[in-house]
């Protein structure tokens, strides 16, 4: 009852919100409230979702009763428009969407967990040496290409200084060539 309590309590605060005439940088409060509420409500159904006719019941009349007063509240305010409050969804839409998220989330563990393992078990069993030596010799061959790929590029500009060194050398150079001539 408590859970009910406060999503009441925070209605009101919307409400008493809607109820002023705020200026637009304080309707982001609205907006903040009507989160908080439609946060409040969903948590109070995923966590009473079995065996709580009554609250189910307190819960829709809930629903219908912040639908019509927000509705007939936003209509006289400027401050908060109806199409930007959060609407509270419905009870099987908030219950479907839950188990769908627990589903993708156990599928994903059920995934991950077992090639977590796998990989563990490649890289430090005994019975698997061969294929680990195997993989660890590819892994270090393509890391010792990246890094030699590196070091050559930087060793062609080094040695190109080099060769203008010995180019500007003040020594002479005896250089032939055939000439031709119109005889």
């Amino acid at each position: 009852m408590r859970k009910l309590y406060d999503l009441y309590n925070t209605k009101s605060k919307v409400s008493s919100t809607l109820a002023r005439d705020i200026t637009p940088e304080e309707s982001a409060s609205c907006l903040m409230h009507t989160n908080e509420c439609y946060r409040k409500y969903r948590d109070t159904i995923i966590n009473c979702h079995n065996g709580c006719h009554d609250f189910f019941n307190a819960l829709t009349y809930f629903k219908n009763k912040y639908k019509n007063d927000l509705h007939l509240d936003s209509e006289n305010t400027s401050s908060c428009r109806y199409e930007e409050l959060f609407i509270l969804p419905d009870y099987n839409a908030v219950l479907k969407e839950h188990k769908s998220v627990q589903i993708i989330r156990n599928t994903t563990l059920s995934v991950l967990l077992p090639m977590f393992g796998v990989l563990l078990m490649f890289l430090f069993s005994d019975k698997l040496t061969p294929f680990r030596q195997y993989l660890l010799s590819k892994i270090k061959m393509i890391k010792s290409r990246l890094v030699t790929v590196g070091k050559s590029e930087n060793e062609l500009l080094l040695y190109s200084h080099d060769y203008d060194n010995i180019i500007l050398d003040e020594t002479d150079y005896n250089i032939s060539y055939y000439t031709v001539r119109n005889s």
